[in-house]
């Protein structure tokens, strides 16, 4: 069965999960489990169309069925294995400076006031699950009007060099000279314009290449090498860190989720 939005306030069974890539971007549909204490990059946004789900931040915890979860902050997501939708923003995209820019805090949940749970759903259900159809209907709900805020150029440039290369893996002072800046000099900026040091965010960009290689049937070892890690064990332990649960839940079996990747040019 898969997921159609119309009908996830009646679900009786998880569907078969379905997960769509694009650049920058991530969506998640299906069954999730409980996960243990875990930070990552992206923007998350999560929602419920059926009952409350319980997430728990370092010092506070809340019951909702949406909640916007701003980057590198750390927190819990209790899933029971029910159906969610999870929507991740790489915050150095457009969309993402958009999104950022409407967070003040760790988190802001938007069921009730600025609730985005009933647009939402209505969208999916007469445009289709896709990345596109969720872009558009968060642009609409929360009026993204005013042009989102803009990375410095040099840093923009060290960004664009890191997709380019295969595995992520290039040295500071290569990076350094295409931003023509010093070394300790491009790390500090890097830092302050994305919030995370360079190394970190090469192995973010690692992780989600190897979720997407797993995805895609890859064993798990095949995967990891793509991607440029050392082995399986090394991408395993990655995962579980940035999202609080064993990578094989998820990617054991290519069979048990639907891959798409979707062009939104």
């Amino acid at each position: 069965m898969n997921f159609n939005a119309g009908d996830w306030g009646n679900l009786t069974e998880p569907p078969k999960a379905t997960l769509i890539f694009a650049q920058g971007l991530t969506l998640y549909a299906g069954p999730v489990a409980d996960t243990e204490p875990h930070r990552h990059h992206a923007i998350q946004i999560v929602f419920s169309f059926a009952e409350p789900f319980h997430i728990r931040f370092e010092r506070e915890s809340l019951s909702t069925r949406c909640v916007a979860v701003n980057r590198d902050v750390m927190h819990q997501f209790f899933g029971q294995e029910k159906p969610f939708l999870f929507f991740y923003v790489e915050p150095e995209s457009e969309f993402g400076g958009h999104l950022q820019s409407k967070l003040s805090g760790a988190y802001e949940c938007w069921e009730s006031g600025k609730s985005l749970l009933a647009p939402m759903q209505k969208s999916i259900g007469q445009e289709g699950l896709s990345i596109a159809t969720v872009k558009k209907a968060l642009a609409q709900e929360l009026n993204f009007v005013t042009p989102a805020p803009r990375m410095d150029s040099r840093i923009a440039e060290v960004i664009e060099v890191i997709e380019k290369t295969p595995h992520r893996k290039i040295s500071v002072p290569l990076l350094a000279s295409a931003a023509d800046l010093s070394e300790s000099r491009l790390q500090h900026l890097f830092k302050e314009q994305t919030g995370i040091s360079m190394k970190r965010y090469m192995l973010w960009k690692r992780i989600n290449d190897g979720i997407n290689y797993a995805a895609h049937g890859r064993d798990l070892s095949t995967a990891a090498y793509e991607a440029g890690f050392s082995d399986a064990a090394h991408m395993s332990r990655t995962f579980k860190v940035m999202f609080g649960i064993h990578l094989s839940r998820y990617f054991a079996n290519s069979r048990s989720i639907q891959v798409t990747i979707e062009n939104l040019e």
